[in-house]
């Protein structure tokens, strides 16, 4: 799951231009650590990536050897999302008012087939 700039477009923002990430706060996540301690980059790598990777630096990992890093993974992961898991945990966000556009990034190919929605938080 990723977040576009409206359901016209088929290529997430760069995570700088995001606002969705910025306006969630974790309630619950499989993350094995305190939900305050979650950053909202790591959020939206877990999300973008279908849980394949939670942590951009081991040192944000639960255990100095954690498989879910960026640079721990033995596979690295395709456009396609392929080596990830077909099972994903998510997690269970507070999300602050306003409107934001999503795309799934599983079942993507960007030419012929998309699954976008938006949600409206009031």
């Amino acid at each position: 799951l990723v977040e576009i700039r409206d359901r016209d477009e088929n290529y997430p923002y760069p995570y700088e231009q995001t606002t969705f990430w910025k306006n969630v706060n974790v309630r619950w996540s499989p993350m094995n650590k305190s939900n305050d301690n979650i950053r909202k980059d790591d959020l939206a790598l877990y999300f973008a990536s279908s849980g394949y990777y939670r942590c951009q630096r081991a040192a944000d990992c639960t255990g100095a050897n954690s498989p879910y890093t960026l640079g721990s993974q033995t596979k690295q992961l395709d456009s396609l999302l392929d080596v990830a898991s077909a099972s994903f945990a998510g997690a269970v966000l507070k999300v602050n008012p306003g409107t934001y556009h999503m795309m799934c990034t599983r079942n993507n190919n960007f030419s012929n087939r998309a699954q976008k929605g938006t949600l409206t938080v009031t």
